[in-house]
């Protein structure tokens, strides 16, 4: 038979177990949770990750990893944003006079505002950026949102370029400076993706294409 004395160790045990399995339980809910939250995050379309309220990277997906940070992801997860995210990303945004990203991450963290960078220059690329505050009662929470926006840049350097094209053709009666200001149009910034251009016009004598005008280096030498 067992005595109080064994009855309230045995208690005691069973209360220990019991406390045990329910943490086993929690941690094994914990981990579902956050394995769902990551599986979510690896298949958005987007860049994305998420920051603790200390700014370490606890998920990303692999298009955050490689094409924003330019890293594996076992670099980039576990290590604060400011070494995982390169300085020439941080530096472009402070350089087209948008608040850093130190400044929106903080504010995101310590008074949950969000804040939008759009069409930064990356490379060659043009990145739409979203500093997210994840609204949680017991942690603080940041997503960075980052999708490339550089078909968009593009279409509208494309539409001004048309526009400009036209005026330069409806205001320029002398034939060079328009064949000029044509050249100069379709070679000036992204929008049609030519850093030469040349002109032909139709010699109606001999029926053939002559050179008008052309802009740029003659040379792979001259260009670079």
């Amino acid at each position: 038979a067992f005595d109080e004395q064994d009855l309230q160790m045995t208690q005691a045990v069973s209360d220990q177990v019991a406390h045990a399995m329910e943490a086993i339980a929690h941690f094994k809910h914990v981990r579902i949770l956050q394995e769902l939250n990551e599986q979510i995050v690896e298949n958005l379309p987007h860049a994305v990750a998420l920051l603790d309220e200390r700014g370490i990277l606890i998920i990303s997906n692999e298009q955050f990893c490689r094409e924003v940070c330019r890293s594996p992801k076992e670099a980039v997860i576990s290590r604060h944003w400011k070494e995982a995210i390169p300085d020439k990303l941080q530096r472009s945004i402070t350089d087209n006079h948008f608040p850093s990203l130190e400044e929106t991450i903080a504010a995101a963290i310590e008074h949950r505002q969000d804040f939008f960078y759009p069409e930064i220059p990356y490379g060659d690329v043009w990145l739409d950026i979203r500093v997210i505050p994840i609204r949680s009662a017991q942690q603080h929470r940041v997503m960075i949102h980052i999708r490339d926006a550089s078909l968009r840049v593009r279409r509208i350097y494309q539409l001004e370029t048309i526009m400009a094209i036209a005026q330069a053709m409806e205001i320029t009666f002398e034939l060079n400076r328009l064949l000029y200001s044509i050249l100069t149009a379709a070679t000036a910034g992204p929008g049609l993706g030519f850093n030469r251009a040349i002109l032909f016009l139709i010699d109606k004598s001999s029926k053939v294409l002559r050179t008008a005008m052309a802009v740029g280096p003659l040379t792979a030498e001259e260009a670079y």
